[in-house]
């Protein structure tokens, strides 16, 4: 495990014949940050993957992985995923809530209330309620799995919702989201976003990375 809490794993093999080159040596790093036990244990998923690939030939030999292994060591333990400036926001209250955010993500506004967040490696955008209700039009929306979570000195829920069957002649354009209602310092704030396939751990970290100041 590296500084910032990324299990590594480096391996020649990661089980899978259609990957393994014949005529080469691969050496694989696989980099993890899960965060969400209490997801899985619920039978959410959560969790994401990076893999670095290193291949190199056969002829080399085997006295040739040593090196590569160490440099793939060095990509490990410097792997970082958030930035390390905090970004801060006031609430109502007074307080400042002031958070981090995953580097593969662009702040792309901040107003009234909401801060809007796009993923730069594939298509989910991310937004922060501090100051604006939030509201689900449960019209068009039904939830479909809650889960209670608990990360350091944060509590709250995540809400998956799906469309609602019932009135889908009516809600056109309409597509399920999902919500984390974060309760921290007494404060509230909600996370809205979608994800094709999990509850994926850069929105974890994002919530786990909030702090409440005077």
């Amino acid at each position: 495990m590296n500084n910032d809490g990324f299990k590594y794993e480096i391996m020649r093999s990661l089980g899978f014949d259609w990957m393994e080159e014949r005529d080469s040596e691969i050496i694989y790093l696989v980099i993890r940050h899960n965060i969400g036990e209490s997801f899985s244990q619920q039978n959410v998923s959560v969790g994401i993957s990076y893999l670095y690939v290193y291949s190199f030939p056969a002829p080399k030999g085997k006295t040739y992985i040593p090196q590569v292994v160490s440099e793939l060591e060095t990509i490990a333990n410097s792997f970082k995923y958030l930035y390390s400036d905090l970004y801060t926001v006031r609430l109502t209250s007074g307080k400042k809530l002031t958070f981090t955010y995953p580097i593969n993500f662009d702040l792309i506004s901040d107003t009234d209330g909401i801060i809007s967040f796009k993923a730069k490696d594939y298509d989910l955008n991310v937004r922060l309620y501090y100051n604006k209700p939030f509201t689900i039009d449960t019209k068009c929306l039904s939830i479909f799995q809650k889960v209670s979570f608990k990360f350091e000195n944060i509590t709250g829920e995540y809400r998956g919702y799906t469309e609602n069957e019932t009135n889908k002649s009516q809600c056109a354009n309409v597509s399920g989201t999902e919500v984390i209602e974060a309760n921290l310092g007494g404060e509230k704030v909600f996370l809205e976003f979608s994800s094709p396939v999990s509850v994926d751990d850069r929105i974890l970290l994002l919530i786990k990375s909030m702090k409440i100041r005077s």
